[in-house]
């Protein structure tokens, strides 16, 4: 008797699904894909002037080759940490004229992903950079179903596993 009692309250959990017994536990994990389609298409030097600077120009453009108007163009001297800037102009152009040096340049503007290079330019070099920047990284939500409450370290490995298979 023990026994069919057992077997008929196991039915029973089973056909209820658990729900009873369970709490579910709803979770949103928004995870960045990644855009990386910002990028240099040309970088040469074009010669060389009698003066104590470096000229920087260029032009920048998108993924349909449309000019990109006042776009933020940052130089930063890695040495001594002095900022240089100035926006692209109505046909995406831009020049700068700068002490010589190691810079990172950042090239910036909204809905699009920026662009990050380290560049070097000596004593009157006259350098020409064109980029083309690609459209920002979009985020991806997620939603995650538990049946029991997660810490933020859980659910900081379930961000990650989602970054990683992104990626």
């Amino acid at each position: 008797m023990k026994n069919k009692f057992t077997i008929l309250c196991i039915f029973i959990l089973i056909g209820f699904n658990f729900s009873i017994l369970k709490a579910q536990y709803t979770y949103q994990i928004c995870v960045k894909q990644p855009s990386d389609t910002s990028k240099i298409i040309k970088n040469e030097i074009i010669g060389f002037t009698d003066t104590t600077l470096a000229v920087l120009s260029g032009q920048v453009i998108d993924e349909t080759k449309k000019e990109l108007q006042y776009v933020n163009v940052m130089l930063t001297n890695t040495k001594n940490k002095k900022i240089y800037g100035q926006s692209s102009n109505e046909k995406g152009e831009y020049e700068i004229s700068i002490p010589p040096g190691k810079y990172l340049l950042k090239i910036s503007y909204i809905g699009y992903s920026d662009l990050t290079k380290i560049i070097t330019l000596k004593t009157g070099e006259l350098r020409k950079i064109e980029i083309m920047l690609g459209q920002e990284a979009i985020y991806i939500t997620y939603t995650i179903k538990s049946d029991k409450k997660l810490n933020k370290r859980q659910l900081k490995k379930k961000t990650q596993e989602l970054q990683n298979k992104i990626n």
